[in-house]
């Protein structure tokens, strides 16, 4: 799957879809604005999403590689390599209002020209959520974060994951695994 977009730009959008096999697929987005994500799911449960090569790149910002959220539950994301490119906030994963989501052997690379670029971002009443066994790399100017949890997320397990962070910017944050709230 491949789609290049002037503003948004997206690989795969399963919306209130459940019961869903996501494996073995090459992603790719580029844009030159706004927001590009390889696979979306909203409101969509039971969903496995495995073995995907995934590359979202472009001149704006805002590039996700997997974005969960509203109400998405029992979602397994399993051994994925995820690259995302953006002039600021680059990330690997979004995974936001969801309940029992499991990450786990991932390899994910963010590289962002600018601040906010996170491996896996789990926030907003995430619930549930395991993070197990990946291996994460972000690079940008600041505020890179391997692993970010923040805003409401409990019952999580945060375990076993490599993490590099590298900030062009000596001012600038890096931070492995960042837990701005309870898991």
């Amino acid at each position: 799957i491949s789609t290049l977009g002037n503003w948004t730009a997206g690989g795969l959008l399963l919306d209130t879809a459940h019961d869903n096999e996501i494996h073995n697929n090459t992603i790719h987005t580029d844009g030159k604005n706004g927001l590009h994500s390889a696979i979306t799911l909203i409101n969509s449960n039971r969903t496995d999403i495995s073995n995907n090569l995934i590359n979202t790149r472009g001149a704006g910002t805002s590039n996700y590689g997997i974005w969960i959220l509203n109400f998405s539950r029992n979602v397994n994301i399993t051994s994925n390599v995820i690259f995302t490119n953006a002039s600021s906030t680059a990330i690997g994963m979004l995974i936001a209002n969801t309940t029992n989501t499991s990450i786990q052997n991932n390899t994910i690379r963010t590289n962002g020209r600018g601040q906010n670029n996170y491996g896996i971002n789990v926030r907003d009443n995430a619930h549930n959520t395991s993070i197990v066994n990946n291996t994460v790399i972000t690079n940008g100017t600041g505020l890179d974060y391997g692993i970010w949890v923040t805003n409401e997320v409990t019952g999580g397990v945060v375990a076993n994951n490599t993490i590099h962070t590298n900030d062009s910017n000596s001012a600038g944050s890096d931070v492995g695994i960042y837990l701005q709230t309870n898991v």
